[in-house]
């Protein structure tokens, strides 16, 4: 088993954020589409960020550490996550 995800969840609307939490205001968004879907990550003060790209800046945002993000793209890899 690997490590287990624990995102920390971020509205940039409200404009919440969990002390001590990077809140990506400066970071540079890449964003990936497919079948009508878009996702945006960032990185800032070691932590990943990732979005809607459809909502961009209104879109509440997940903070993973890097430990998880390797984690989950591992798992996405071998297809873990995959619908049956």
């Amino acid at each position: 088993m690997g490590v287990a995800l624990s995102p920390l969840l971020r509205n940039s609307r409200s404009g919440g954020w969990m002390a001590g939490r990077p809140t990506f205001s400066d970071a540079t968004w890449r964003r990936a589409c497919g079948g009508g879907n878009c996702v945006e990550v960032a990185f800032q003060d070691g932590r990943v960020g990732v979005r809607d790209g459809k909502q961009g800046d209104d879109s509440p945002v997940l903070a993973f550490t890097a430990e998880e993000w390797r984690a989950f793209l591992q798992e996405a890899k071998t297809g873990a996550f995959d619908p049956s």
